[in-house]
């Protein structure tokens, strides 16, 4: 329209009013447009115009606002121009594309107009031609990338593309695999029936069961080679029709892996049915529970009689049970046990109940790591807690005999001890009468000179009282003071005190190994210096000994031992008598004791007569013995054996006739209480 105004307006276009009406048309049109002269000089701009350059329609008035450009240089460009040509020109909402158009017009007497511009917007579709390429740009590296084989099938079921896994996974060329219907290029046969809902139309179609679903296909590879594949379909509008998008998954392996597993499971649950275990399954969540035939047979239930969930399986379980059921697994939930393991008593379909010993594991769990899947197994122990209630039964009879065994050891111990005292009664009475005579004897003088002593006291008492006289009292009390020898009570009454607390002291040593050796029923155990011990039943056997045999002591580093030093003593004193028995006349007894790796021994060796090897094996029996009739009970080796073995040590024994004999005491230094039992070698 404005190139016909322009080219064909009669003269009176020169007028005034033509001219505004021309105008006021330009400015309500939307496209921008500038008028230029032969000379390039623009005459004419619309008001379209005006906003997109933001500059007065008067020349020389400038810009109407801050440009992004200078519009002279544009309006350079357009006037220069000869043919059509695109503009990208900034604005506020970043850049926008033109296409100008250029009309040329030959000059008249009335306006020496030369060329009209035009520009067409077209931002929006170059604005959406750059989204769509780097939409399809962005779709083809996801298909390029993707480890999934991916087609797009034409409604007419014909493969358009397919991406380059699809190539690797079938070694078809992406042009092999163009034009050809997807069942025909992956079925491993023409026949397979799991193919058949691929041979219609079925793009067209749009079947819902092909479309809504993952399909587990057989499949085969260029090189025919079979596979597992799974496909799914999606389907869009094109322009010919409707077409899908076809995504295929080589699941070979998993699937081999699912059948694997299959089988191990197959062979797993029988094992355990087999093995009499009942196999359940328990989904945590929802409470669904699988119970294996076997589980619910053993109970005599059918399979119909039991409800598969945690409710049925709980509502036959003694309610006394229930309780620990849920400690049980909470427990093993809260990782506090390596898995679930509990005994509880179950219903059976006559009524009556049988214990059940059930284990789990956990199978599944969420994102947050709790527990969605226990698997496990039960199994009947009814006969083996009865039978380990009739062995608790048994072994509290035998802990009671036990008892009695012990309480009978003890007595005989003690009797033992108090025998041997009976034996060394004379002995210690000898021991103790020595220190008491000469008690008694210094008690004698103590008294001479005590009495001594008060008399010169009392005299120069009477001298004090009467010295003003001078007389006979004085004179008393010098002869009372020389008579009593004070010198020579101050040189023989420390000697009498030491000698006094010497007896004094060697009587309440004696009293005190009496004591610590009689003493009844001491059965603790404590960490003890054996080296005391020897000496405190040397002390005791001191008047059996010293006539017959001189002690030597070898005595090594001893750490304290863990033991009842109450019956070591016993042990000491049974084989020092021995070994002082065995001398005929005189001889040695010898006590050597050595430490290392965390055991003690204590050797006592004498010069006796020795035993005959013939009776080496017999020794520690009860009730043998080679003294004569009234002079032993034949327990007191035995009682040795019983007591080392007590303290989880070993006796051993070396011994010629007419050389004599060696006990050793292996022990060791920390020992359990009723420690493993000793063992008696005879060498």
């Amino acid at each position: 329209m404005l190139e016909r105004a322009l080219r064909h307006s009669p003269s009176a276009m020169a007028s005034r009013r033509f001219t505004r009406s021309l105008r006021h048309l330009a400015d309500v049109l939307d496209l921008p447009f500038v008028v230029f002269r032969s000379d390039g000089r623009a005459v004419y701009w619309n008001r379209a115009a005006e906003v997109l350059f933001g500059y007065y329609r008067q020349p020389g008035l400038g810009p109407t606002q801050d440009a992004d450009f200078d519009p002279d240089d544009v309006f350079g460009v357009l006037g220069a121009a000869e043919g059509p040509f695109s503009l990208l020109i900034p604005s506020q909402d970043g850049e926008r594309y033109y296409e100008a158009a250029v009309l040329a017009l030959e000059p008249t007497d009335i306006a020496a107009i030369a060329r009209v511009v035009t520009l067409h917007d077209q931002t929006n579709l170059v604005r959406s031609d750059r989204a769509l390429r780097e939409t399809a740009d962005r779709l083809r590296a996801v298909g390029l990338a993707a480890l999934d084989a991916i087609f797009i099938v034409a409604p007419g079921g014909l493969i358009q593309f397919s991406n380059r896994a699809a190539e690797t996974i079938f070694g078809w060329s992406a042009v092999d695999m163009t034009d050809r219907r997807l069942d025909e290029l992956l079925a491993p046969d023409p026949a397979d029936p799991t193919w058949a809902g691929f041979r219609s139309d079925w793009v067209s179609e749009a079947s819902a069961a092909l479309f809504s679903e993952i399909h587990l296909l057989p499949a085969r590879r260029r090189d025919g080679s079979r596979l597992e594949i799974e496909l799914s379909l999606s389907s869009f509008r094109a322009r010919e029709g409707m077409a899908a998008l076809a995504i295929v998954r080589d699941v070979t392996e998993r699937v081999a892996h699912e059948h694997t597993l299959r089988e191990a499971e197959a062979r797993w649950q029988f094992a355990l049915e087999g093995g009499g275990d009942g196999v359940w399954d328990w989904n945590v969540r929802t409470g669904a529970t699988y119970f294996g035939p076997r589980y619910k047979a053993m109970l005599g239930y059918g399979e119909d009689e039991f409800d598969n969930s945690f409710d049925g399986f709980i509502g036959h379980v003694h309610p006394d049970d229930h309780p620990r059921i849920r400690t049980r697994l909470a427990e093993y939930f809260d990782g506090e046990a390596p898995n679930y393991s509990c005994d509880f008593r179950m219903r059976t379909r006559d009524g009556s109940y049988r214990w059940i010993h059930a284990r789990g594991l956990i199978t599944e769990r969420d994102a947050e790591g709790r527990p969605q899947r226990l698997v496990g197994t039960h199994r009947d122990v009814t006969e083996a807690r009865q039978a380990g209630d009739a062995l608790q039964r048994q072994l509290a009879e035998t802990l009671r005999l036990n008892m009695r065994l012990e309480e009978a050891q003890v007595q005989l111990v003690q009797s033992e001890k108090l025998a041997a005292i009976g034996q060394l009664a004379a002995g210690v009475a000898h021991e103790m009468n020595t220190p008491l005579g000469f008690v008694s004897s210094n008690f004698g003088s103590l008294e001479r000179y005590v009495r001594q002593l008060l008399d010169v006291l009392e005299a120069y008492r009477a001298a004090d009282i009467d010295a003003s006289a001078g007389g006979p009292q004085i004179e008393a009390a010098r002869a009372a003071y020389r008579a009593a020898d004070i010198a020579y009570l101050r040189e023989d009454l420390p000697a009498l005190f030491a000698e006094t607390r010497d007896g004094l002291e060697r009587v309440q040593r004696i009293v005190r190994n009496l004591k610590d050796f009689s003493r009844v029923g001491d059965q603790e155990w404590q960490f003890a210096d054996l080296h005391q011990g020897l000496e405190s039943t040397l002390n005791i056997l001191r008047n059996e000994i010293k006539h017959k045999a001189e002690v030597v002591r070898e005595y090594g580093e001893l750490p304290e031992v863990w033991c009842v030093p109450s019956l070591l003593n016993q042990v000491f004193l049974n084989l020092l008598a021995n070994a002082a028995q065995a001398i005929v006349e005189t001889g040695t007894i010898t006590i050597r004791t050595r430490s290392a790796d965390g055991r003690v021994s204590i050797a006592i060796s004498d010069s006796g007569c020795g035993i005959p090897r013939q009776n080496l094996g017999k020794i520690f029996a009860p009730f043998f013995t080679t003294k004569p009739s009234g002079k032993g009970t034949g327990l007191g080796l035995s009682l040795v054996h019983d007591i080392v073995a007590k303290h989880g040590g070993q006796v051993t024994v070396e011994s010629e006739p007419g050389i004599g004999s060696t006990f050793t005491l292996h022990l060791p230094v920390s020992s359990l209480i009723g420690g493993q039992a000793g063992q008696s070698e005879a060498a």
